[in-house]
């Protein structure tokens, strides 16, 4: 879709853009799509009307070329998106028996997080609502430079300042005796705040010790427990 300049106010959008990977109709192949949420938000808002400038730090690479294609074809200002050094963001998409897909992010040392003093400061002067959120509002070092412009921005008292609350991704919750075999799994846990748990049927678990692996958002974290009756 090809959009045209909007007139009317500025929404500046600050944030991630990268490029989803999905499996390719061969075996082996894959298939490069623009994404990153605020990305998309952009993208959504220009196909609305509205007047967007996205400010993402989009990468020299191939991959940053597509992104930068597909933003200016949405009429999408990009005066404040840096051409950075590093290389693109990317999601891998794996799809299960029932096209369920998890994303597994390549994001070790890429573009999207490496915000400096310059860059954040070329945010449009003009900017009647600055919305960010989401990998990049959390993720060090650039998440300081981003979350530094929004209080700007607020302090001002001239514009709006909208922030995407992020979804908790869905967790599964593994255990594994001390042979290596998985007594439960792919449960979903419950939780309060940051505490996770399963029901174990009963019996199913003797003393001693085990791996517990909790798996979310394609990484994983595994502790040791003690269960004792």
């Amino acid at each position: 879709m090809t959009g045209s300049a909007s007139p009317g106010p500025l929404v500046t959008v600050i944030g991630e853009a990268l490029i989803d990977l999905l499996p390719g109709r061969q075996p082996r192949t894959f298939t490069a799509l623009p994404g990153g949420s605020p990305y998309n938000v952009a993208i959504g808002l220009a196909r609305l009307g509205q007047r967007v400038s996205l400010m993402a730090r989009l990468s020299r690479d191939a991959f940053g070329g597509i992104l930068r294609d597909q933003a200016v074809a949405e009429a999408i200002e990009l005066a404040a998106a840096p051409r950075a050094a590093e290389p693109t963001t990317l999601a891998v998409v794996s799809l299960d028996d029932d096209a369920a897909a998890s994303y597994y992010f390549h994001r070790h040392g890429t573009a999207d997080w490496q915000w400096t003093d310059e860059e954040i400061a070329r945010a449009p002067a003009q900017t009647a609502v600055l919305h960010f959120g989401s990998i990049a509002s959390w993720t060090p070092p650039g998440d300081a430079h981003i979350l530094g412009l929004a209080r700007r921005m607020r302090n001002r008292g001239d514009l709006m300042v909208s922030y995407s609350l992020p979804r908790a991704a869905p967790a599964t919750l593994d255990l594994f005796d001390v042979r290596g075999r998985r007594v439960l799994g792919g449960e979903a846990p419950s939780s309060i705040g940051a505490h996770r748990w399963v029901v174990a049927p009963s019996g199913s678990l003797v003393e001693g010790v085990y791996w517990i692996r909790l798996t979310q958002a394609g990484s994983s974290a595994v502790r040791t427990v003690v269960v004792l009756h």
